[in-house]
């Protein structure tokens, strides 16, 4: 009887352990176990450090960025760059509107120029407290509650469009006791130990599904007597014969907030890869046109 009671108290528990168990290693499957079923090109995504308004301490926003690209490196499909040196977000998206950073076109231009396709940026906003009841009768307890969130910016450098915005939260929970005396430093130490690791799994999940799922993007450079160059090459994955669908450049729009958006044109035609370079490779025309410097290319891994 006694073990019996014993194995009814602990069996919740186990179960409880398992399902985490299990919900963590389907999170990691989703970038660790990529097996594409057709061919791509490596996605090269710049990674600026977040705008932290969290209250987190000193170092503490800088280690979850280096985190977080620790996570995003383990997609084969996704190549992770930092921004050079002297380059971060401007003063003015310290405190973005409702998250969403609104990338300097400076930065986007420098971004194009190092033949990048998306910035990421997070924004941490500062952290929630409240009080609550905690935990499963008959164990149940007074608690503070912290609520650490992450809010993800990824913006697609070919035309200015946000690839997505996604928040991501957790909740920590402390008995009361337990953070009675602490400064709130040593307790938002604590919260981002207990809390980040997760937010960081599911903004990594989010993002690499996005930016996998979105064609490939690039542009024309150069056009010599119908020998195209294209900004990427064996860097990206690029082999000779592939194909790309070319279009035209679109009309550009100024949204609201009075950030300049470019959009894509209509389909022109298609070019094939001949000679692939580190950075660059040469390509002919395939089909319509006419083809010129800035026009917009998308990777066509299937055959129409």
């Amino acid at each position: 009887m006694r073990k019996h009671t014993i194995y009814c108290l602990l069996y919740p528990i186990m179960m409880m352990l398992l399902v985490m168990n299990l919900g963590c290693g389907t999170t990691r499957s989703l970038y660790k176990k990529i097996k594409p079923d057709e061919p791509y090109l490596i996605k090269k995504i710049m990674v600026f450090p977040p705008i932290d308004l969290s209250g987190l301490p000193t170092g503490k926003a800088a280690q979850t960025s280096e985190d977080f690209v620790e996570i995003l490196k383990q997609s084969p499909q996704l190549s992770i760059y930092t921004p050079p040196q002297g380059w971060s977000l401007p003063a003015e998206l310290k405190a973005p509107k409702f998250g969403v950073a609104y990338f300097d076109p400076k930065i986007a231009e420098m971004a194009r120029n190092k033949n990048m396709n998306a910035l990421l940026a997070a924004f941490c906003p500062p952290i929630k407290k409240s009080s609550s009841r905690a935990g499963i009768w008959p164990f149940r307890y007074d608690a503070e509650v912290y609520k650490i969130s992450i809010i993800i910016n990824a913006l697609n450098v070919a035309n200015g469009c946000l690839y997505l915005t996604d928040l991501s939260s957790n909740d920590v929970y402390f008995k009361s006791d337990e953070v009675s005396g602490m400064s709130e430093k040593e307790i938002f130490e604590k919260v981002w130990e207990k809390g980040m690791p997760d937010i960081l799994e599911q903004q990594a999940s989010v993002v690499i599904q996005r930016l996998i799922a979105a064609p490939w993007t690039g542009r024309i450079l150069d056009n010599r007597k119908d020998l195209l160059m294209i900004n990427a090459g064996k860097d990206a994955g690029v082999q000779p014969d592939q194909v790309f669908n070319v279009f035209s450049e679109g009309k550009s729009i100024v949204c609201r907030t009075g950030r300049e958006v470019d959009l894509t044109g209509e389909k022109i035609g298609k070019i094939k890869t001949v000679s692939v370079m580190e950075e660059h490779t040469l390509a002919t025309p395939e089909s319509g046109g006419p083809f010129s410097v800035g026009q917009t290319i998308r990777f066509k891994p299937k055959p129409e």
